[in-house]
């Protein structure tokens, strides 16, 4: 009986950090994208082309 609880316990551990590298490395994946997000928002937003313009620390201001 207490082997059964020992194989139930290290089959949990490892499901557990199987589940934690995958939400680490989604949560990774996230941030490159909003990165790369943040960097077209940069490229393309310029105070001339429109009334907003990208500060580049998430914010958009109003320009003019």
């Amino acid at each position: 009986m207490e082997q059964i609880y020992r194989d139930e316990y290290r089959l949990v551990s490892q499901l557990a950090r199987v589940r934690f590298a995958t939400i680490s490395q989604f949560s990774r994946l996230i941030n490159i994208e909003e990165r790369r997000a943040q960097c077209d928002k940069a490229k393309t937003s310029s105070p001339s082309s429109s009334s907003f313009y990208y500060s580049g620390n998430g914010e958009l201001y109003w320009w003019g």
